[in-house]
């Protein structure tokens, strides 16, 4: 069975920022349709869970699918964001090696 990285296309976003660690931010995207394929953060952070905010049209139950799809795709980004000040310079460098086709 195929790596899930060699059925994607692999964008990776490597993001700095005075006196914080460095992140490496790597999007996954299906090679036909161009969606983006998550991985989840484990464990996935409470903001995330279907139930807290679930957009009035989502056709999703909570009992079979507890966080929300569209949530736990940000959340990395959003986690490591969430101590960055608005007006701070940051330094990010893409990487599009993996967009070539295999």
């Amino acid at each position: 069975m195929p790596e899930p990285e060699e059925k994607a296309i692999v964008i990776r976003y490597h993001v700095r920022a005075p006196g914080r660690e460095p992140i490496t931010l790597k999007l996954l995207l299906d090679r036909r349709t161009l969606q983006l394929i998550a991985a989840p953060l484990e464990p996935a952070p409470s903001w995330t869970a279907l139930a807290h905010e679930q957009c009035p049209n989502c056709p999703l139950k909570p009992s079979e699918s507890p966080q929300c799809p569209a949530a736990t795709s940000i959340a990395p980004i959003v986690e490591w964001f969430q101590r960055t000040v608005s007006h701070e310079t940051l330094s990010a460098v893409c990487d599009m090696s993996g967009i070539h086709s295999k």
